[in-house]
C-alpha cells in the first residue's frame, strides 16, 4: 500500500466533518426518542465587554494655564487643589517687589497708550490731506500699533489680578471649572505656570484597549459611579500593543480629576443571545442547530461573551427570532460525528 493514501484518507475524514457540519440540515426525525426543546435567539445591538481601568482627566493643551509675567516670591493658595471654581473667583494671592512693578507697568502702559492714539488720531486728518510725510506717518503707525498690542497683553493680565482692602494681590479664575495647581513649590519665575482651571466639557475618560478590540467600540459604562461615557477620539499611534481611547462624561456624571474607574467597554455589533447549552463543537468551530420546519439546520457562530441568559455569540446569518435547539444537543452532536465518520 503506496505510503500517501493514509494522509488521504485522514484527510478526507477531517474535510468531510468540515462539509457536513458546514452544509448539514439534519431531518429532525434522526433524533427520534431524544427530548428536543427550543430557545428563541434574541437579537442584540449593543455589547458590553471586559472590564477595564480608565482615568478620569483631560487631553493635553484643554486647560486653561495660568502664568504671570513676573517672578512670584510666595503665594497663598484660597481654594483647594481640584475644586471647582467660577470665573472671577479668587484663587491665591500673590507676593513679591514684581508683583507690585507691574501694577506701576500697567499704569505706563495705560498712559503710552492714550498717548499715542491721541497723535495717531490728531495726524491722521492731516494725513488725508497729505501734510504729514510718508515717513513721519510710518514712525506714528509704528508707534501706535506697538502701543496697542503692549496695553492689550497688560490689560489682559490686569484683569486676572485683583487688589484686596490690605493691598495684597489675587489671582482670579480665568473660566469655570476644575482648579488644578501647579505642583512646584517655593517663588515662582516670570511666566512659570502658577495653575491651571479644566472646563468641564474638557473633562473626558481616558482608556488603554488593545488595538484588535477598537472596532466597533461606541463607549464606557461605569456601573459604580452610575456613568455613561461616549466615545470622541482615539489617537493613531499605538503604545505597545494599546491605543489611548478618550470618551467625553454624561452630564449627570459625578466624578473626579484623578479617579480611577472600573469601566466596560460598550460595542455596537449585531450578535445574538442563545442558551449556554444550545451551542456545540465540531471540528473547532461552534455551531448552532436552527429548527426549520421538519429539518435543523446547523449555523456557525462564534461565542463572543457569556451573560445572565446565557451565551453572546456572533453569525453571519439573521438568528433573529429563530428557534434553536436547547436540549439533546449532545445526540446531535454524536449523529453529526458520526455522519462525518460514513
Amino acid at each position: 500500500m503506496p505510503r500517501f493514501i493514509l494522509p488521504a484518507v485522514l484527510l478526507f475524514f477531517t474535510w468531510s466533518v468540515a462539509c457536513a457540519a458546514d452544509q448539514a440540515s439534519i431531518d429532525i426525525s434522526s433524533l427520534q426518542g431524544y427530548q428536543l426543546s427550543y430557545a428563541t435567539a434574541e437579537s442584540v445591538t449593543q455589547v458590553q465587554g471586559n472590564p477595564v481601568l480608565g482615568l478620569v482627566t483631560y487631553q493635553p493643551g484643554s486647560a486653561y494655564e495660568v502664568s504671570l509675567p513676573f517672578a512670584v516670591v510666595q503665594h497663598t493658595r484660597l481654594v483647594s487643589d481640584g475644586a471647582w471654581v467660577t470665573k472671577g473667583q479668587p484663587v491665591t494671592k500673590v507676593q513679591g517687589r514684581e508683583v507690585e512693578h507691574f501694577f506701576d507697568e500697567y499704569q505706563a502702559a495705560k498712559r503710552l497708550f492714550e498717548v499715542a492714539e491721541r497723535n495717531y488720531q490728531a495726524n491722521l486728518a492731516e494725513r488725508a490731506k497729505g501734510i504729514v510725510s510718508s515717513p513721519q506717518w510710518l514712525t506714528l503707525e509704528r508707534e501706535y500699533h506697538a502701543a496697542s498690542l503692549n496695553w492689550e497683553h497688560v490689560r489682559h493680565l490686569r484683569s486676572l489680578l485683583v487688589i484686596d482692602e490690605l493691598g495684597q494681590a489675587a489671582v482670579l479664575s480665568p473660566i469655570d471649572g476644575v482648579l488644578m495647581f501647579n505642583q512646584e513649590t517655593g517663588a515662582r519665575a516670570g511666566d512659570a505656570p502658577l495653575f491651571s482651571v479644566v472646563d468641564k466639557a474638557a473633562v473626558q475618560l481616558q482608556v488603554m484597549l488593545v488595538h484588535t478590540s477598537i472596532a466597533g467600540l461606541t463607549g464606557f459604562s461605569a456601573a459604580d459611579a452610575a456613568c455613561d461615557f461616549t466615545l470622541q477620539s482615539v489617537t493613531g499611534r499605538l503604545q505597545g500593543l494599546k491605543q489611548q481611547t478618550w470618551s467625553s462624561l454624561a452630564p449627570a456624571c459625578q466624578v473626579a480629576l484623578g479617579q480611577t474607574l472600573r469601566v466596560r467597554p460598550i460595542y455596537q455589533r449585531q450578535s445574538y443571545t442563545v442558551p449556554l447549552s444550545a451551542v456545540f463543537e465540531l471540528d473547532n468551530q461552534d455551531y448552532v442547530a436552527v429548527r426549520e420546519q421538519t429539518r435543523l439546520r446547523l449555523v456557525p457562530v462564534k461565542v463572543r461573551q457569556s451573560n445572565a441568559q446565557g451565551l453572546l455569540v456572533d453569525t453571519e446569518q439573521s438568528l433573529d427570532g429563530k428557534a434553536v435547539l436547547s436540549s439533546s444537543v449532545s445526540a446531535l452532536q454524536g449523529l453529526l460525528i458520526g455522519l462525518g465518520k460514513e
